[in-house]
């Protein structure tokens, strides 16, 4: 029993330490910035476009009342949801758990949050902290019932995207490529030496943020400028927007899943459904326009406007 206690702590206390680097990630520049830009396309807010809707009115209900009892509405319960935990767990850890609490006349689902959650699934264990008055350092863990957990998870090709760039950004954040004096001067607009090579090194920089991103195509607040042609900068947009695409259906998958679960009175595979005028498709004829030389970058960027 002793052998297995410490073996039990020595775990606990390695993956507290894993959880809590993978977090401290969000404190760096160009992480923060990519969690915020996916973040405002994922969660339904109305200057998006994106719409959810339920298959049917009874479905609607209960799923409202199984994501956030408070809710007015499906996107308010999904985007509370998605905002306290969930899209968290999933770009910082690639997966996400819920908890099943049911009740005598209802069923909901609780995130519980990667950092207070320990073990292997599906030998868990977890740290309740949902009340204010409650002590962090105090809080004991408790066991978890593997048959009320359901585990929600990104594919793993897009995990292992996500997560490369997520070091890369951090790499970037941390070893950014000017001395720490000319940091401090392009903060407090200090002028600049006109001996050291500024503009060489911004380039630089610009260069390995362009490399981690080109894949995903994320254009961190236009950080190209005007260093790229007009055509590779539509080009990272529409890549960006085909990961977005991708990202938010397979999220949305998973929340689908996890319904199932709960509503397993239901056979429908699908309860809910995304409603964006920007698909899969239109990126990619757009794409094909663009390289093809035919069409103006206006037209071709008609279709994302608003989004």
């Amino acid at each position: 029993m002793k052998i297995l206690h410490k073996f039990n702590e020595t775990l606990k206390a390695f993956i507290s330490r894993y959880c809590n680097k993978k977090y401290s990630l969000y404190d760096k520049l160009y992480v923060s910035q990519f969690y915020s830009a996916i973040e405002s396309y994922i969660i339904p807010h109305m200057y998006n476009q994106l719409k959810v809707t339920a298959r049917e009115k009874s479905v609607e209900t209960r799923v409202i009342a199984l994501f956030s009892p408070q809710a007015k509405s499906l996107e308010e319960s999904l985007k509370n949801i998605l905002n306290r935990v969930v899209l968290w767990d999933l770009i910082f850890n690639g997966k996400s758990y819920l908890k099943i609490v049911r009740e005598t006349d209802a069923v909901s689902l609780i995130p519980l949050h990667n950092a207070f959650l320990n073990g292997i699934y599906p030998f868990l264990y977890y740290k309740d902290i949902s009340s204010s008055e409650v002590n962090i350092n105090e809080t004991p863990y408790a066991w978890l019932y593997y048959k009320d957990i359901i585990c929600i998870k990104l594919p793993r090709e897009l995990r292992i995207e996500i997560s490369s760039l997520i070091k890369a950004l951090a790499y970037y954040s941390d070893n950014f490529p000017l001395p720490e004096f000319v940091r401090e001067e392009l903060e407090n607009s200090i002028p600049l030496d006109p001996t050291i090579p500024y503009e060489l090194l911004r380039i630089c920089h610009l260069q390995y943020l362009f490399k981690a991103n080109k894949n995903i195509g994320w254009n961190s607040s236009s950080f190209l400028g005007d260093n790229a042609l007009e055509y590779y900068k539509i080009l990272l947009f529409f890549r960006f927007h085909k990961f977005i695409v991708q990202l938010r259906s397979d999220i949305y998958n998973q929340i689908n899943i996890a319904i199932k679960k709960c509503l397993n009175d239901f056979k429908s595979e699908n309860f809910i459904f995304i409603d964006h005028p920007v698909t899969a498709e239109v990126i990619d004829d757009a794409i094909f326009k663009l390289t093809s030389g035919n069409t103006s970058f206006d037209d071709l960027l008609k279709p994302f406007a608003n989004t």
